[in-house]
Formats: structure tokens, C-alpha cells, sequence
């Protein structure tokens, strides 16, 4: 009886969420979800900007400007990966604690610190739609990726009931599994590495 009541109580206490507004302020989204979003945006136009550089200086001049601009594009891919991946397994077992130890509308509606990694998400995915089409012709598996991550991350980002205490894990430590696709995706590019290299091509795909 006692257990039904606490059951009866969580659901309650659910169902009263659903009288939020569906989205955070309008200050909410144009300080810290739109800010976020130019900040990510900026970083990562400087980032690639650095990247082409160093492909430019390091490159032979027959290489074709596809293939250097695929190299860059993935070169900070990987950094981002691996930024977001570290950033959610920090968070995940060294700030948050265990959901059990939480209300459940805690864990629905709080930790809106944590929507620092549905923003950085929203500004990756903007960034990476143009110049994915225009600039390296990504695959139109991964520019609908990029699509649907947008969706997702819109929720926590914009949303009162954003579940965000889950972010760290979903837009952040899951995106260290990207880190050796990224590699093998520049390996499939650039064939003589491959042959360079075999045993580091078959540990990437192995993983």
C-alpha cells in the first residue's frame, strides 16, 4: 500500500509539470541557448580556419582541395568529439549524482547547467549542415544526422521540461564512441595510410 501511494504520489508530481510553459524565457533562450550557440559557432569557424592551414602547409600542392578540406573538417570533428566525450564522462561520475538519489521532476525539469552540451550540440550541427553540403559534400546519411541531433538537442536546450540531468550523458560522453570513426572516416580518405599503417586502421575498426 505504502509502495502505491509513493507511486501514485510520482505521478502526480509528473503530471504538474505539464502545467509549465513548454519553453524557458525569452531572456533564457537569447542569453544562454542563442549566446551559446554563436559562441560554438565562432569557435569552430576558428578551429577549422586553423586546421585548413595546417592541412595547407603540410599537404603537397597536387592534393585536391576536396581532400584537404575533408581532412580539416575531420581534424576538428575529432577535437569536438573528443572535447564533448571527456566533458560527459567528467560530468557523468565526478558532478552529478545518481538519479536515484533525486525527485524525478528534478530530473525532468533541474541541472540546467548541463544545457551548456545541448547548445554546443545545436551550434555543431548548425555549423556542420553548410558547410557539410557546400564545402566537403558530406553523405546524406550523416547531414540527416546532423538534422535530427538538432531536434533532440532543441528540446533540452529550449524546453522547460528538458530533461537536461541526462545531457551530460546523450550529447556529451556518448560522442567519445565518434573518436575512432573519425579516424577511420580519414583513413578511408587517404588510402596510403592504410598502407602505412595497418595495425592503427584495424584497431579503429575493431573498436
Amino acid at each position: 500500500m505504502k509502495e502505491d501511494l509513493m507511486e501514485m504520489s510520482r505521478r502526480e508530481r509528473v503530471m504538474q509539470l505539464h502545467e509549465s510553459p513548454l519553453f524557458m524565457s525569452n531572456e533564457w533562450a537569447i542569453q544562454t541557448v542563442l549566446a551559446g550557440v554563436a559562441i560554438t559557432i565562432i569557435g569552430l569557424l576558428i578551429l577549422y580556419s586553423t586546421f585548413s592551414a595546417l592541412v595547407e602547409r603540410t599537404t603537397v600542392s597536387s592534393t585536391p582541395v576536396l581532400t584537404k578540406r575533408r581532412l580539416a573538417y575531420q581534424a576538428t570533428n575529432l577535437l569536438v568529439n573528443c572535447f564533448l566525450g571527456l566533458s560527459g564522462i567528467y560530468c557523468e561520475f565526478f558532478v552529478k549524482p545518481s538519479d536515484t538519489q533525486l525527485q524525478v521532476e528534478q530530473v525532468i525539469t533541474n541541472y540546467n547547467h548541463f544545457q551548456f552540451f545541448g547548445n554546443f550540440q545545436l551550434g555543431y550541427q548548425l555549423w556542420a549542415i553548410p558547410v557539410g553540403i557546400w564545402w566537403v559534400s558530406e553523405s546524406t546519411p550523416m547531414l540527416i544526422h546532423h538534422c535530427a541531433t538538432i531536434l533532440v538537442a532543441t528540446m533540452s536546450s529550449f524546453c522547460t521540461n528538458g530533461f537536461r540531468y541526462h545531457a551530460s550523458f546523450f550529447y556529451g560522453l556518448i560522442e567519445i564512441t565518434s573518436v575512432p570513426l573519425s579516424v577511420m572516416n580519414t583513413f578511408k580518405d587517404h588510402p596510403t595510410w592504410i598502407e602505412k599503417h595497418p595495425l592503427v586502421y584495424l584497431a579503429v575498426r575493431l573498436k
